[in-house]
């Protein structure tokens, strides 16, 4: 179930569709529990002059997820299906990628924003 609170309307939006909502911002920051650089890559570099996200590890299980962050090959394979845009907009940083060591909540949270990107933390 999607539901967003569109703070321009001041209401919650039920089962919106969630990429016509993205028209007429320039910046995309947010916490995700999915880190598919595919995702990315397809439907946000396209839209966004800058992307910030704190992404989760699929796993929470401790031993498995310290697996999936230390692994190189597997980042390194995930980095070799993405764009020469992709690679290209996270050597010059607008796009910022973080990834949490710990547990981290299945929901989403994303911000939508027109002027400049707020400091990262």
């Amino acid at each position: 179930m999607l539901t967003i609170y569109d703070f321009n309307k001041q209401q919650m939006l039920n089962q919106p569709d969630f990429f016509s909502l993205l028209d007429g911002y320039d910046y995309f920051e947010g916490v995700s529990f999915v880190s598919s650089f595919k995702i990315i890559d397809r439907e946000l570099l396209s839209r966004f002059k800058q992307v910030n996200l704190i992404l989760g590890l699929e796993d929470q299980q401790t031993s498995q997820a310290m697996n999936q962050f230390f692994n190189i090959s597997q980042r390194a394979k995930a980095l070799a299906n993405t764009s020469d845009n992709f690679i290209n907009r996270l050597a010059d940083q607008p796009l910022h990628l973080m990834f949490t060591k710990g547990p981290l909540f299945h929901s989403k949270y994303f911000i939508l924003r027109q002027e400049g990107p707020l400091p990262l933390i």
